[in-house]
């Protein structure tokens, strides 16, 4: 299944809300990742990556509450399988850490997304700290 499809864009958004500390009140969810992000890439995280998609795929790495994604390199590829419908044939022939590298940012550009959808700024907020 292509990534940009609206059906897989969906399936993405949903795994990021499912793994948020709280599910009552999505626009305050995606807040409090944004603070927990901003409280994070401040000073010498900034000049030590000043790229936003590599600092918060970083950030993710180092397992926040706020949103805690899958983590091992098994869940990541068992997910990845699940959203592209994939057997596990299909997907023992792709490259196993391109695949984990395009599930960090799909989260990325779908946490994007949620917040574009829920009229929230998020490079206004983290860079204007």
């Amino acid at each position: 299944m292509r990534t940009t499809t609206k059906e897989f864009k969906n399936k993405v958004q949903v795994h990021i809300v499912e793994h948020m500390e709280e599910k009552d009140n999505l626009k305050d969810e995606l807040q409090n990742v944004i603070d927990g992000f901003k409280n994070y890439y401040q000073g010498y995280e900034k000049k030590r990556t000043p790229n936003i998609q590599e600092a918060f795929i970083d950030w993710l790495n180092g397992l926040p509450s706020e949103l805690t994604i899958e983590f091992t390199n098994y869940d990541i590829l068992r997910t990845m399988r699940e959203w592209h419908e994939q057997t596990e044939e299909e997907s023992d022939k792709l490259d196993s850490e391109k695949v984990i590298n395009n599930y960090r940012w799909l989260i990325f550009r779908e946490f994007l997304a949620l917040c574009r959808i829920n009229k929230i700024d998020f490079h206004e907020q983290v860079m204007n700290v």
